[in-house]
């Protein structure tokens, strides 16, 4: 097992030196291409705005997901200092976003190797090797690993079905979780509900009505118009709570401790950066999808960061 292991370490290492070997060095060209990728991740993340059902390319659920993995490792190859005012400005065509695309990929293969290397490691997958061939298969073990998820899943519903079921499901009086307190000395059978999130208050109605005045436009001549947006303290609350309410499930999921030590570093302090970076995340993708939605509306004017070949 160890020798199959230290192969597949050496695969992945052999890979990822081919792929870092195969960008250039000049720093200018690397940002370039790290601003591509992330207008290549905005583009198949909202479906392929703009594109023809002929030029769509037909992504799997596996194929999204190794090129999402694949982000971060690209963006230590590419995101370099340059010495030199302004923006990289290129023309997004389909030919750079495929190539963009299977670079991501790549290096999201790279990672998975990684991955499922840790997961041999702790026995939760199996591996044979039959000549040039890895054939990899869950353990037993593996499979406990989704048992709590599925009753995350069966305690959701529950949540949602008492919510619809007004003020008595059964024989159960139902009360806002808030208010369980003022039921403690009264008779009666009661249950509690959260009809809403502690971030409830920081959310905006009328969300598109409050972004839409913030979205900027620059026309960049033949390569399109730009898409850029400023933001305020109510969204940026807004978007923080929702991904503080996100954080606070996959941490949950996970076990996480909020207490518990990496180093010096805290979970809760890691937690807290990666609600931070969800935010920043959804409130990107909500503007640019409002803002294809509006390009669509006036004369179907493309924004680039979006996709445009034009």
């Amino acid at each position: 097992m160890e020798i199959i292991i230290n192969e597949l370490i050496a695969l992945a290492d052999r890979e990822q030196l081919r792929i870092e070997s195969s960008i250039s060095d000049d720093s200018l060209h690397c940002l370039g291409l790290f601003v591509e990728s992330v207008r290549v991740l905005d583009f198949i993340m909202l479906g392929q705005p703009g594109a023809s059902p002929s030029d769509k390319i037909s992504f799997s659920a596996f194929d999204i997901s190794m090129v999402e993995t694949g982000w971060n490792l690209a963006t230590s190859m590419l995101l370099k200092e340059v010495n030199f005012h302004g923006f990289p400005m290129r023309q997004s065509t389909a030919e750079l976003r495929k190539g963009l695309i299977s670079l991501l990929y790549q290096l999201g293969i790279v990672i998975q190797i990684r991955r499922t290397v840790e997961m041999i490691k702790t026995g939760l997958i199996n591996v044979d090797k039959e000549g040039d061939t890895y054939t990899f298969s869950h353990t037993l073990e593996a499979k406990d690993q989704f048992l709590d998820q599925l009753e995350l899943g069966a305690f959701e519903r529950m949540e949602e079905k008492l919510k619809s079921s007004g003020a008595k499901y059964k024989e159960w009086n139902l009360v806002n979780r808030k208010e369980i307190k003022n039921t403690f000395w009264k008779t009666g059978n009661f249950m509690s509900v959260k009809h809403e999130s502690d971030f409830s208050s920081y959310k905006i109605q009328d969300l598109d009505s409050h972004l839409t005045p913030l979205i900027k436009q620059w026309n960049s001549g033949k390569y399109g118009i730009m898409m850029g947006y400023d933001s305020t303290p109510k969204v940026d609350d807004h978007f923080l709570a929702i991904a503080a309410e996100l954080t606070k499930e996959w941490r949950d999921e996970s076990g996480i401790n909020p207490n518990a030590k990496i180093g010096n570093v805290s979970a809760a302090e890691i937690m807290n950066v990666a609600m931070i970076v969800v935010s920043f995340h959804l409130k990107h993708i909500h503007f640019a999808q409002l803002a294809s939605k509006i390009s669509r509306n006036f004369n179907s004017t493309k924004f680039i960061n979006l996709e445009s070949d034009k």
